[in-house]
């Protein structure tokens, strides 16, 4: 029921993360949301997309299920070399110190929608408000997950903050998280935070 409750952006960042957890794929159930977003962005007609939504057999029977309370859910982050290697947000500190950042990356596929986009102008917007900037010495990423996204961001006007704050700009590919152009790591020396999905050695780890 807590998936209800989630933006559609994030519904797809859970999907696609669902493999560093160890599944092959993640699939939620098509519910209003997804009919809606169909119809605006491809046009669709609702009730044909609703006819066409697979839904689970009733009575149907699963290996295993698991039942998760949201309330114990705490903002995670990833320590290098494996996805699995996750922390408490707020316990980081206290694990590893105060550490000086060489590269901080926002975007990619995972954390370079739309919903992201209002996320990093909102903090980015009241940064510059209250005369911050990129740190001397840091590179500071951002990278759009599509054209789309891209032209959105255009449109709310947040290039320009992202600018002022002293991002620089990635157009949508597949970048770091393969180690492939701005914002990979050149050794194991640099420290990254980032949105990536993937912090392994040989990609964006």
């Amino acid at each position: 029921s807590g998936v209800t409750a989630m933006s559609l952006d994030e519904r797809a960042t859970l999907t696609n993360m669902a493999v560093e957890a160890g599944g092959f794929t993640g699939i939620i159930e098509a519910d209003d949301v997804v009919v809606d977003y169909l119809v605006k962005q491809r046009g669709a007609n609702a009730d044909d997309v609703r006819k066409r939504i697979v839904r689970a057999d009733e009575g149907a029977t699963y290996c295993a299920t698991f039942d998760i309370d949201l309330t114990t859910l705490v903002p995670m982050v990833a320590t290098p070399g494996d996805p699995r290697n996750g922390i408490a947000l707020s316990s980081l500190e206290s694990a590893s110190g105060v550490v000086k950042i060489d590269i901080a990356y926002g975007g990619s596929c995972t954390g370079g929608k739309k919903a992201d986009m209002d996320m990093y102008a909102a903090v980015l917007k009241d940064a510059v408000a209250k005369g911050k900037r990129v740190a001397n010495g840091v590179h500071f990423y951002l990278q759009f997950g599509s054209q789309d996204i891209r032209k959105y961001a255009e449109e709310k006007g947040y290039l320009d903050i992202f600018a002022k704050a002293g991002a620089e700009l990635v157009d949508p590919s597949c970048g770091a998280c393969i180690k492939a152009g701005p914002g990979s790591s050149d050794s194991p020396s640099q420290i990254t935070v980032s949105s990536q999905n993937r912090n392994f050695p040989g990609r964006s780890g």
